[in-house]
C-alpha cells in the first residue's frame, strides 16, 4: 500500500472521530434545551403550538388545562396609594370568581401611612406596615410570573365574590353559592413562618356561626403541619397513620395531618383530595370516599371513610387564607367549630405568610368523578418547584 493511500485513511479515521465528537457535543449541548424552558417547564409538561413555535406549556397553561372552577394565581400588582383597603385577586380559569383582598379595620393595604388607632389591635401613632406585600418572591417555577401575595399580619382576608357586610362577608346575590361536588381537589403553595396556624382553602356555610362545622378544609394548625378536616357524619372509627377523628353522629370530622411540619419560611405544595369510591356516587347525604393529603409531590396521609358528607348548604363559600366569623352586634361570636379547630381566638382569622397559585377542581380534565390523578400532582410540583 502507497504512503499516500495510508496517509487518506488515516484522514477519514480522524474526520470520522471528529464527527462523532461534534455530534456528542451537539447532543450534551441542546439536550438541556429541550427538556427545559425558558419558561421552567419540565419536559412532562403540555406542549403548546403558537403558530409557527413549539414549546412547553407554563405552571398556569398546565394547570388551567386540568379544568379548574377557580384558579387563583395571586399575581395581581395590587392598588397604589396608602388609602387602599381593598384589592382585586384575579380568577385566571374563565369563571369569573375573583376574590376580594380586605384590610382589617382601621388599616390600609400597602401602609405607609401613619398607623390609626386600632388596626390589627395596636396602638395608632407609627407607620402602619403593609396588609399585604404584592407580587412578592413566588415559587420558583411558577410562570409566566413567578410572584405570589403575602399577608404580612392577621385579620386580612381574601374575600369570595359578592362579598359585603351581609351575611357574614356573602351577600345574598352572592355570585358563587358553591355547591361541593363529591370529587374535589385542592391545591395551593404556601409559604409561613407563623406558628399560629391558618387556613388556606375551606368550604363553609354563607354564616360561619356556633353551628358551622369544617369541611373539605385544608389548612396548617399551629405545629405548621398541613391538615385536611372533612366532615363524615356518624362515622365511629378511622384507620391510618396520621387519622384522627373528632366529634360525634352529625358533627363527626376525620382529619389528615401531615407528619412534617411546612412552617419554615420556603414553598411547599399541598394538595388535598376527596375522591368518591365507587365513581360516581349514588344520591344521598354521605358517599364513601378515599381521603389524601399531599405535600412536596409526596403522599403524605391517606385513610378511606364510608361516609364523607355530600354537601348541600346553600349559599356556601370556598374559603381562601381567611375564616370570619358571624358578627353579633357589636361583639364577635368565636364560639364556631372552625375557629375552634384552627385554634383562633379573635376574627377574622387569617394565615400569615404567601399563597400562590390557588386551585380547586371539580373532577379533572378525565372525568368528572375523578379528582387530579398521582400523576397530575407530582408533575405539577415538579414544575412549581424548579428553579
Amino acid at each position: 500500500m502507497s504512503e499516500r493511500r495510508r496517509r487518506s485513511g488515516r484522514y477519514r479515521r480522524l474526520a470520522h472521530g471528529v464527527w462523532w465528537a461534534s455530534l456528542l457535543i451537539v447532543v450534551v449541548g441542546v439536550l438541556p434545551a429541550l427538556l427545559l424552558t425558558p419558561t421552567g417547564a419540565v419536559f412532562t409538561a403540555t406542549n403548546v403550538n403558537t403558530g409557527n413555535t413549539f414549546r412547553f406549556g407554563s405552571y398556569q397553561e398546565v394547570v388551567l388545562a386540568d379544568s379548574p372552577v377557580l384558579y387563583l394565581p395571586l399575581t395581581d400588582a395590587g392598588p397604589s396609594g396608602s388609602s387602599a383597603t381593598t384589592a382585586a385577586a384575579t380568577d385566571a380559569s374563565g369563571n369569573a370568581h375573583s376574590y376580594q383582598y380586605t384590610a382589617p379595620g382601621g388599616c390600609t393595604l400597602n401602609g405607609g401611612g401613619l398607623l390609626p388607632l386600632g388596626c390589627n389591635g395596636l396602638l395608632g401613632g407609627i407607620t402602619q406596615p403593609p396588609a399585604v406585600t404584592f407580587q412578592s418572591a413566588g415559587p420558583p417555577g411558577i410562570h409566566p410570573s413567578a410572584t405570589a401575595a403575602k399577608v404580612n399580619f392577621g385579620g386580612t382576608c381574601l374575600f369570595p365574590p359578592s362579598t359585603g357586610t351581609a351575611n357574614n362577608g356573602i351577600s345574598s346575590a352572592a355570585a358563587w353559592n358553591a355547591q361541593a361536588t363529591p370529587a374535589i381537589t385542592l391545591e395551593a403553595w404556601v409559604n409561613t413562618g407563623t406558628t399560629a396556624g391558618g387556613p388556606v382553602i375551606g368550604y363553609s356555610p354563607g354564616s360561619e356561626t356556633a353551628g358551622t362545622l369544617p369541611d373539605r378544609l385544608l389548612y396548617l394548625n399551629s405545629g405548621g403541619r398541613p391538615v385536611l378536616a372533612v366532615s363524615t357524619p356518624n362515622v365511629t372509627s378511622v384507620s391510618g397513620a396520621n387519622v384522627s377523628l373528632a366529634g360525634t353522629l352529625a358533627a363527626a370530622t376525620t382529619y389528615l395531618t401531615g407528619p412534617t411540619a411546612v412552617n419554615n419560611s420556603a414553598w411547599h405544595h399541598l394538595v388535598a383530595t376527596v375522591q368518591p369510591n365507587p365513581a360516581p356516587p349514588s344520591a344521598g347525604a354521605t358517599y364513601p370516599a378515599v381521603l389524601t393529603l399531599w405535600v412536596d409531590g409526596v403522599l403524605a396521609v391517606t385513610t378511606t371513610t364510608t361516609a364523607a358528607s355530600n354537601d348541600t348548604s346553600s349559599p356556601s363559600k370556598w374559603r381562601i387564607q381567611c375564616f370570619q366569623v358571624q358578627p353579633n352586634t357589636s361583639t364577635i361570636n368565636v364560639g364556631s367549630p372552625v375557629l375552634g379547630l384552627l385554634g383562633a381566638t379573635a376574627a377574622p382569622y387569617s394565615l400569615v405568610g404567601s399563597l400562590a397559585s390557588v386551585a380547586i377542581y371539580y373532577g379533572s380534565a378525565a372525568s368528572p368523578n375523578t379528582v387530579l390523578s398521582a400523576a397530575t400532582i407530582q408533575g405539577h410540583f415538579a414544575m412549581g418547584s424548579h428553579t
